[in-house]
C-alpha cells in the first residue's frame, strides 16, 4: 500500500501540539511499518523534522518555508488530487483536520483541534491589530465551512480522544462506526527526569507553578493570574511561570492584568520554548496546571505527569478523560476553588506524592509506539487492504482509559475535592 502524509502546515516552533503529534506520530510508524511505501509532503523549513534513513519512505519537498498559507491551500486544493492519482496512492492521511476538495483515493483525517466548533464562545480575544482580527477570523471561517465537507468526505476519521469523538457526533451527527479513537502518546523518557541523562540545573530560581499553554483567552490564564494572587495572599512563596506562544497579542493583556493584580515580579512569562528544550521547565515545577475551557488532548498534562510533576486541571473537555484520575480537578465556576486547590497540593505532601504515583503510571500508558500500531490498523482498514505482517501491539486495552482498582482506591483517599 501507497500512503501519502500531508505534513505541509507544520511551522517548526510555530506549529505547537500538532508538531509534536505528526513528528512523533511518523518516527515510530516509519520504525514499526515494514512493508508500507510512504510519500510525505514537506516544506523546505520543516523537511528536517521527518527525515529517516527508511528506504521505504520518499520526502517530497512541495513548498518553500517562505510561502504563504493562501499558497499552501491552493495546492492541497487543486494541485494536490493530480498528484495523488498520478504517484498510484492508496490512501491519503491529513493530520490538521482538513482533505482536499476531492480525491482520487480513500482517505483518513485527524480531529485535533475543537476550538472551532465553538469559536465564538472559546476565542473571543481577536488580537489588537485589525489585522490580526482578520486573519483570525477568516481562519475559523475556513474551519467551520470545511470540516463538515472533509467529515463527510473521509473514509475514516480519527478523534484524538473520546470527547472530541462526542463533539463531532454532537456538532455534525457523524457516524460513530466512522470514527475511530486513538491517543496520542507522550516522549515518557525524555519527559521523565530520573531517566533522562540531560543536565538538570534549574531554568528558573526558587520555587514555581507552571503553565505551559499557548496564550489564548480559552487557556483561562486570567483565572490563574486571579487564583496565583489569592494564594500569594495566603503566604505562598512560589512564582508563577507561564510557557507558550503568544500569535495575536493576548500577552500584553496579561501582563497588564498581572501588573492591576500587583504580581509583576512574580509572574514569569517565558514566551515560546521550543519541545526539545521543554523538559526542564517540568523537572523543577512544583505544581503543573491547565485549567482550559477546550482541550481535544491536552498532551502538556501528560508530560508533568511523565516529569513528576502533581497536575491541576479544569474539569472540562477532554482534560478530565486523559488525566484519567490522576490529577486534581477544579471547577472554574467555583469562586477560589482553584486557589484552595493550588493550596492543597503544595501544603499536603502526602497529596502531593500521590498525584506524582497516579501521574507517572497514567503517563506510561500513553505510548507513541501502540499510538502508531493503531495508527496503522486504521490505514489499512480505511484502505481496505489486509496488512501480510500483523503488529503485535502490548495489550493495553482498557488501560488508557481508566486507572486500576489500586489506583482508584489512591485517588479516592488522596485526591478528593
Amino acid at each position: 500500500m501507497k500512503i501519502c502524509i500531508n505534513a505541509l502546515l507544520v511551522e517548526p516552533g510555530k506549529t505547537g501540539g500538532g508538531e509534536t503529534f505528526l513528528v512523533n506520530l511518523l518516527r515510530n510508524l516509519f520504525s514499526i511499518d515494514t512493508e508500507n511505501e510512504y510519500l510525505v509532503l514537506v516544506t523546505s523549513s520543516n523537511r528536517h523534522l521527518f527525515a529517516t534513513a527508511n528506504t521505504r519512505v520518499e520526502l517530497r519537498e512541495i513548498l518553500n518555508g517562505t510561502e504563504s498559507k493562501r499558497t499552501r491551500l491552493m495546492f492541497e486544493n487543486f494541485k494536490l488530487p493530480g498528484l495523488l492519482r498520478r504517484e498510484h496512492v492508496d490512501l491519503f492521511y491529513s493530520p490538521f483536520g482538513t482533505l482536499p476538495l476531492w480525491l482520487p483515493c480513500k482517505s483518513v483525517v485527524t480531529i485535533q483541534n475543537l476550538l472551532y466548533l465553538d469559536y465564538k464562545n472559546n476565542v473571543p480575544y481577536r488580537g489588537r491589530s485589525l489585522r490580526s482580527r482578520l486573519f483570525v477570523n477568516l481562519q475559523a471561517l475556513y474551519y467551520r465551512m470545511l470540516t463538515p465537507i472533509t467529515l463527510r468526505r473521509a473514509t475514516r476519521v480519527w478523534a484524538i480522544s473520546n470527547t472530541t469523538a462526542w463533539h463531532l457526533k454532537r456538532s455534525f451527527g457523524i457516524d460513530e462506526q466512522k470514527t475511530e479513537v486513538i491517543y496520542a502518546g507522550v516522549e515518557y523518557e525524555r519527559f521523565n527526569r530520573l531517566r533522562n541523562d540531560a543536565p538538570q540545573s534549574p531554568v528558573i530560581d526558587g520555587p514555581y507553578i507552571l503553565c505551559v499553554a499557548q496564550l489564548y483567552p480559552n487557556k483561562n490564564l486570567d483565572k490563574v493570574l486571579c487564583a496565583f494572587r489569592d494564594v500569594v495572599d495566603r503566604g505562598l512563596k512560589h512564582k508563577l511561570v507561564i510557557v507558550g506562544n503568544d500569535w495575536h497579542g493576548y500577552r500584553e493583556r496579561l501582563e497588564a492584568f498581572a501588573s492591576k493584580l500587583k504580581l509583576a515580579d512574580r509572574v514569569l512569562f517565558a514566551g515560546g520554548v521550543s519541545h526539545a528544550d521543554l523538559p526542564p521547565y517540568f523537572w523543577n515545577a512544583d505544581l503543573f496546571l491547565l485549567v482550559s475551557n477546550v482541550e481535544s488532548f491536552g498532551l502538556p498534562v501528560l508530560e508533568a505527569m511523565a516529569a513528576g510533576v502533581p497536575v491541576i486541571i479544569s474539569n472540562r473537555s477532554a482534560l478530565p478523560e486523559i488525566a484519567g484520575g490522576a490529577a486534581l480537578l477544579s471547577s472554574l465556576e467555583q469562586n477560589n476553588h482553584l486557589a484552595e486547590q493550588i493550596l492543597k497540593v503544595l501544603q499536603d505532601r502526602e497529596l502531593s506524592d500521590g498525584l506524582r504515583m497516579l501521574g507517572d503510571r497514567r503517563a506510561r500508558s500513553f505510548d507513541w509506539t501502540e499510538t502508531a500500531a493503531r495508527a496503522l490498523d486504521l490505514f489499512h482498514s480505511a484502505a481496505g487492504i489486509s496488512p501480510r505482517n500483523l503488529i503485535h501491539r502490548k495489550d493495553t486495552t482498557d488501560v488508557r482509559a481508566r486507572t486500576s482498582s489500586h489506583d482508584r482506591v489512591v485517588a479516592h483517599q488522596h485526591i478528593a475535592n
